[in-house]
């Protein structure tokens, strides 16, 4: 979630992005791989791939032009979404694994960004969306990388995206 605290710990430069680990992408500049049907994970289409292919265009202050560029032709605030995000605490949510759903207790304001990684195990197999913090290997240098995650909530709210199906319900209600 966007950081508007003055958290310190688990703050990362986060990208997230709508068709992240989807067999039928929204964006043209995606190709599905309909590997595992029906299952979310990152290589349902080439973009994970493609994104980690490149190092170097995850570090810090890279990536927003290497996604509108014509290697992607993304839209900044549809296809991805870029924040300074903190990891939620354990208060801050609650997940259904019954139902596999997200409630967040945080409360969420117009601009800010909710983007996940998750893992799940489904008929024997360990499938995974999203970057985790100990999947980027630490640099003894200064310039952070920015961490690749699932757009669930992004400061534009165009109703036309497929992302605007998520139920976002206000806490309490």
């Amino acid at each position: 979630m966007t950081n508007r605290t003055n958290a310190t710990g688990h703050i990362h430069n986060v990208v997230g992005f709508m068709d992240l680990g989807e067999e039928q992408p929204y964006s043209k500049h995606i190709v599905p791989k309909l590997m595992r049907k029906g299952l979310p994970h990152n290589e349902a289409n080439d973009l994970y791939s493609r994104l980690t292919s490149k190092p170097l265009d995850r570090l810090d202050g890279r990536i927003t032009n290497v996604l509108t560029g014509p290697e992607y032709n993304f839209i900044g605030g549809q296809d991805f979404q870029k924040a300074y995000a903190r990891k939620l605490s354990e208060e801050e949510f609650t997940f259904n694994s019954h139902l596999g759903t997200i409630s967040v207790k945080a409360r969420l304001n117009p601009n800010d960004v909710l983007a996940v990684a998750y893992q799940y195990e489904c008929n024997g197999y360990v499938f995974k969306v999203g970057e985790f913090e100990d999947d980027i290997p630490s640099d003894s240098g200064a310039v952070q990388k920015d961490l690749f995650l699932k757009l669930l909530k992004g400061v534009e709210s165009l109703s036309s995206l497929p992302i605007s199906n998520l139920k976002m319900n206000a806490p309490g209600r």
